[in-house]
Protein backbone atom coordinates (compact mmCIF):
# COMPACT_ATOMS: atom_id res chain seq x y z
CA UNK A 1 0.00 0.00 0.00
CA UNK A 2 2.71 2.19 0.85
CA UNK A 3 3.86 2.68 -3.12
CA UNK A 4 0.41 3.42 -4.27
CA UNK A 5 0.13 6.00 -2.24
CA UNK A 6 3.51 7.45 -2.48
CA UNK A 7 4.59 6.17 -6.10
CA UNK A 8 8.78 5.73 -6.16
CA UNK A 9 11.06 5.15 -9.06
CA UNK A 10 13.92 4.28 -6.32
CA UNK A 11 14.74 4.16 -2.72
CA UNK A 12 17.79 4.95 -0.56
CA UNK A 13 18.41 4.18 2.72
CA UNK A 14 21.12 5.70 4.74
CA UNK A 15 22.48 3.70 8.62
CA UNK A 16 25.18 4.55 10.97
CA UNK A 17 28.21 2.43 11.37
CA UNK A 18 30.44 2.52 13.97
CA UNK A 19 32.79 0.13 12.87
CA UNK A 20 33.51 2.89 10.07
CA UNK A 21 35.54 6.07 10.57
CA UNK A 22 33.48 8.99 10.57
CA UNK A 23 33.50 11.02 7.76
CA UNK A 24 33.16 7.70 5.60
CA UNK A 25 30.54 5.83 3.24
CA UNK A 26 30.26 1.99 2.06
CA UNK A 27 27.98 0.38 -0.16
CA UNK A 28 28.07 -2.29 -3.07
CA UNK A 29 25.10 -3.68 -5.79
CA UNK A 30 23.87 -7.03 -4.88
CA UNK A 31 23.62 -8.58 -1.62
CA UNK A 32 24.50 -6.36 1.26
CA UNK A 33 23.18 -7.68 4.45
CA UNK A 34 21.41 -11.08 5.45
CA UNK A 35 18.01 -12.47 5.95
CA UNK A 36 17.56 -13.54 9.66
CA UNK A 37 14.92 -16.09 11.58
CA UNK A 38 14.60 -15.49 15.16
CA UNK A 39 14.23 -19.12 17.87
CA UNK A 40 13.19 -19.27 21.02
CA UNK A 41 13.16 -22.96 22.57
CA UNK A 42 11.85 -23.66 25.77
CA UNK A 43 12.29 -27.11 28.13
CA UNK A 44 9.59 -27.65 30.43
CA UNK A 45 9.89 -30.45 33.48
CA UNK A 46 9.71 -31.11 36.93
CA UNK A 47 11.16 -28.63 39.39
CA UNK A 48 11.75 -28.90 42.79
CA UNK A 49 14.43 -28.63 45.41
CA UNK A 50 18.46 -28.61 44.88
CA UNK A 51 18.86 -31.26 47.90
CA UNK A 52 16.23 -34.04 45.76
CA UNK A 53 17.30 -33.52 41.80
CA UNK A 54 16.66 -36.91 41.56
CA UNK A 55 12.65 -36.07 42.11
CA UNK A 56 13.17 -33.38 39.57
CA UNK A 57 14.28 -33.13 35.62
CA UNK A 58 17.00 -31.22 34.85
CA UNK A 59 16.06 -28.41 32.18
CA UNK A 60 19.32 -26.18 32.92
CA UNK A 61 21.16 -29.27 31.77
CA UNK A 62 19.02 -30.10 29.24
CA UNK A 63 19.41 -26.10 27.73
CA UNK A 64 23.11 -26.36 28.06
CA UNK A 65 23.69 -29.33 26.37
CA UNK A 66 21.40 -28.07 23.53
CA UNK A 67 23.42 -24.75 22.97
CA UNK A 68 26.68 -26.45 23.10
CA UNK A 69 25.27 -28.82 20.36
CA UNK A 70 24.10 -25.93 18.06
CA UNK A 71 27.33 -24.16 18.19
CA UNK A 72 29.49 -27.09 17.17
CA UNK A 73 26.77 -27.76 14.63
CA UNK A 74 26.51 -24.32 13.27
CA UNK A 75 30.38 -24.81 13.23
CA UNK A 76 30.42 -27.91 11.20
CA UNK A 77 27.91 -27.13 9.12
CA UNK A 78 28.99 -23.23 7.53
CA UNK A 79 31.40 -23.38 4.99
CA UNK A 80 34.66 -21.68 5.51
CA UNK A 81 34.43 -17.60 4.32
CA UNK A 82 30.28 -18.23 4.22
CA UNK A 83 29.08 -15.21 6.24
CA UNK A 84 26.25 -16.91 8.71
CA UNK A 85 25.94 -17.57 12.06
CA UNK A 86 23.50 -19.16 14.79
CA UNK A 87 23.77 -17.11 17.71
CA UNK A 88 21.83 -17.77 21.60
CA UNK A 89 21.55 -14.50 23.05
CA UNK A 90 19.43 -15.43 26.52
CA UNK A 91 19.26 -18.47 28.69
CA UNK A 92 16.37 -17.58 31.05
CA UNK A 93 15.04 -19.84 33.91
CA UNK A 94 11.66 -19.19 35.99
CA UNK A 95 13.44 -18.86 38.84
CA UNK A 96 16.17 -17.37 40.79
CA UNK A 97 17.01 -18.66 44.25
CA UNK A 98 20.38 -20.88 44.53
CA UNK A 99 18.24 -24.06 46.09
CA UNK A 100 15.36 -24.62 43.45
CA UNK A 101 15.61 -26.22 40.32
CA UNK A 102 13.59 -24.48 37.95
CA UNK A 103 10.38 -26.06 36.08
CA UNK A 104 11.58 -24.64 32.46
CA UNK A 105 14.43 -22.98 30.61
CA UNK A 106 14.63 -20.74 27.81
CA UNK A 107 17.10 -19.35 25.57
CA UNK A 108 16.74 -17.31 22.26
CA UNK A 109 18.73 -16.38 19.41
CA UNK A 110 18.81 -15.68 16.01
CA UNK A 111 19.95 -17.44 12.12
CA UNK A 112 21.53 -15.22 9.55
CA UNK A 113 22.55 -16.49 6.50
CA UNK A 114 22.51 -15.22 2.79
CA UNK A 115 22.11 -18.97 1.33
CA UNK A 116 18.49 -19.79 1.47
CA UNK A 117 19.47 -23.65 1.84
CA UNK A 118 22.08 -23.38 4.00
CA UNK A 119 19.68 -21.49 6.37
CA UNK A 120 17.29 -24.17 5.86
CA UNK A 121 19.68 -26.90 6.82
CA UNK A 122 20.73 -24.62 9.79
CA UNK A 123 17.00 -24.43 10.73
CA UNK A 124 16.68 -28.40 10.05
CA UNK A 125 19.29 -29.55 12.33
CA UNK A 126 18.86 -27.28 15.58
CA UNK A 127 15.36 -28.45 15.42
CA UNK A 128 16.52 -31.90 15.38
CA UNK A 129 18.86 -31.08 18.02
CA UNK A 130 16.84 -29.87 20.38
CA UNK A 131 14.06 -32.71 19.74
CA UNK A 132 16.35 -35.13 20.35
CA UNK A 133 17.93 -33.23 23.95
CA UNK A 134 14.19 -33.07 25.31
CA UNK A 135 13.98 -36.91 24.69
CA UNK A 136 17.25 -37.41 26.30
CA UNK A 137 16.40 -35.21 29.68
CA UNK A 138 12.51 -36.29 29.53
CA UNK A 139 11.56 -32.64 29.17
CA UNK A 140 9.34 -31.10 27.32
CA UNK A 141 9.80 -28.99 24.29
CA UNK A 142 8.44 -25.90 23.00
CA UNK A 143 10.15 -24.20 19.79
CA UNK A 144 9.22 -21.43 17.93
CA UNK A 145 10.95 -19.45 14.66
CA UNK A 146 9.91 -16.24 13.76
CA UNK A 147 10.61 -15.67 10.30
CA UNK A 148 12.34 -12.33 10.12
CA UNK A 149 13.87 -9.99 7.62
CA UNK A 150 15.13 -10.93 3.61
CA UNK A 151 18.79 -10.51 2.16
CA UNK A 152 18.88 -6.92 1.58
CA UNK A 153 20.02 -6.80 -2.10
CA UNK A 154 20.55 -3.11 -3.79
CA UNK A 155 19.92 -3.05 -7.20
CA UNK A 156 23.02 -2.06 -10.00
CA UNK A 157 21.73 1.79 -11.34
CA UNK A 158 20.63 2.88 -8.03
CA UNK A 159 23.65 1.89 -6.33
CA UNK A 160 26.15 3.60 -9.02
CA UNK A 161 24.47 6.71 -8.45
CA UNK A 162 24.72 6.65 -4.55
CA UNK A 163 28.13 5.64 -4.95
CA UNK A 164 28.58 9.06 -7.32
CA UNK A 165 26.51 11.32 -4.88
CA UNK A 166 28.67 10.00 -1.63
CA UNK A 167 31.94 10.52 -3.63
CA UNK A 168 30.69 14.29 -4.26
CA UNK A 169 30.01 13.91 -0.31
CA UNK A 170 32.97 13.21 0.97
CA UNK A 171 35.59 12.45 -1.57
CA UNK A 172 36.58 9.48 -3.96
CA UNK A 173 38.72 8.16 -1.08
CA UNK A 174 36.53 8.16 1.39
CA UNK A 175 34.16 5.62 -0.05
CA UNK A 176 34.04 1.90 0.25
CA UNK A 177 32.43 0.21 -2.70
CA UNK A 178 31.87 -2.92 -2.93
CA UNK A 179 31.81 -3.92 0.24
CA UNK A 180 31.99 -7.32 1.78
CA UNK A 181 28.26 -8.60 2.90
CA UNK A 182 27.59 -8.71 7.02
CA UNK A 183 25.07 -10.56 9.17
CA UNK A 184 23.20 -7.14 9.98
CA UNK A 185 19.77 -7.24 8.86
CA UNK A 186 17.58 -4.47 8.16
CA UNK A 187 14.23 -4.13 7.19
CA UNK A 188 14.68 -1.43 4.28
CA UNK A 189 15.35 -5.29 2.95
CA UNK A 190 11.23 -5.32 2.23
CA UNK A 191 11.13 -2.17 0.26
CA UNK A 192 14.48 -3.09 -2.21
CA UNK A 193 11.94 -6.14 -2.78
CA UNK A 194 9.36 -3.63 -4.15
CA UNK A 195 11.44 -1.04 -5.76
CA UNK A 196 15.08 -1.11 -7.20
CA UNK A 197 17.02 1.07 -4.44
CA UNK A 198 19.98 1.74 -2.48
CA UNK A 199 20.98 0.86 0.95
CA UNK A 200 24.25 3.05 2.21
CA UNK A 201 26.32 3.18 4.85
CA UNK A 202 27.87 5.98 7.14
CA UNK A 203 31.11 5.89 9.17
CA UNK A 204 30.10 7.19 12.77
CA UNK A 205 33.26 5.96 14.53
CA UNK A 206 36.52 6.77 15.43
CA UNK A 207 38.80 8.22 13.12
CA UNK A 208 42.26 7.58 15.04
CA UNK A 209 41.93 3.27 14.26
CA UNK A 210 40.47 2.75 17.82
CA UNK A 211 37.23 0.51 17.98
CA UNK A 212 33.85 2.54 19.62
CA UNK A 213 30.97 0.33 21.17
CA UNK A 214 28.92 -1.39 18.77
CA UNK A 215 25.45 -0.50 18.26
CA UNK A 216 22.98 -2.27 19.97
CA UNK A 217 25.79 -2.08 22.98
CA UNK A 218 24.90 -0.64 26.18
CA UNK A 219 27.41 1.91 25.84
CA UNK A 220 26.81 2.74 22.26
CA UNK A 221 26.92 6.81 21.54
CA UNK A 222 25.78 8.03 18.75
CA UNK A 223 28.79 10.34 17.05
CA UNK A 224 26.26 13.57 15.84
CA UNK A 225 29.43 14.96 14.03
CA UNK A 226 28.24 12.45 11.32
CA UNK A 227 24.66 14.50 10.73
CA UNK A 228 26.22 17.03 8.23
CA UNK A 229 27.75 14.22 6.24
CA UNK A 230 24.39 12.47 6.06
CA UNK A 231 22.60 15.64 5.81
CA UNK A 232 24.50 16.67 2.57
CA UNK A 233 24.55 13.22 1.13
CA UNK A 234 20.40 13.46 1.45
CA UNK A 235 20.46 17.22 -0.22
CA UNK A 236 22.86 16.37 -2.59
CA UNK A 237 21.11 12.94 -3.72
CA UNK A 238 17.73 14.22 -4.17
CA UNK A 239 19.39 17.13 -5.73
CA UNK A 240 20.68 14.94 -8.43
CA UNK A 241 17.70 12.51 -9.05
CA UNK A 242 14.98 15.27 -8.90
CA UNK A 243 16.38 18.31 -10.49
CA UNK A 244 14.11 21.30 -10.47
CA UNK A 245 12.32 21.04 -14.13
CA UNK A 246 14.02 18.26 -15.01
CA UNK A 247 13.09 14.61 -14.45
CA UNK A 248 14.63 11.83 -12.57
CA UNK A 249 17.34 9.95 -12.80
CA UNK A 250 15.64 7.42 -14.51
CA UNK A 251 14.59 9.92 -16.83
CA UNK A 252 10.92 9.42 -15.49
CA UNK A 253 8.87 12.83 -14.44
CA UNK A 254 8.42 13.23 -11.17
CA UNK A 255 4.98 11.80 -9.37
CA UNK A 256 2.83 13.71 -6.72
CA UNK A 257 1.92 11.43 -3.77
CA UNK A 258 -1.60 10.02 -4.28
CA UNK A 259 -4.39 11.35 -1.24
CA UNK A 260 -5.07 9.02 1.29
CA UNK A 261 -8.10 6.79 0.69
CA UNK A 262 -11.19 6.75 2.31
Amino acid sequence: GLFSRFPADAIYGLHNFPDLPLGTMATGAGPMLAANDDFHVTFKGVGGHSARPENTTDVVAAAAEAILAIKAMAKAEIPAGEPAAVTVCGLFTDGEANNVIPDAATFNGSIRSFDDTLHQTLKTKMQQIVEDTAQKYGVTLELEFENGYPVLVNSSDETDFAVKVAKETVGDNAVISPVPRTLGVEDFAFYLQKKPGNFMAIGTGPTDGSKGPDIHSAKYDFNDAALPVGASYWARLVEKALPLGGHTANGNEPQAPKPPGP
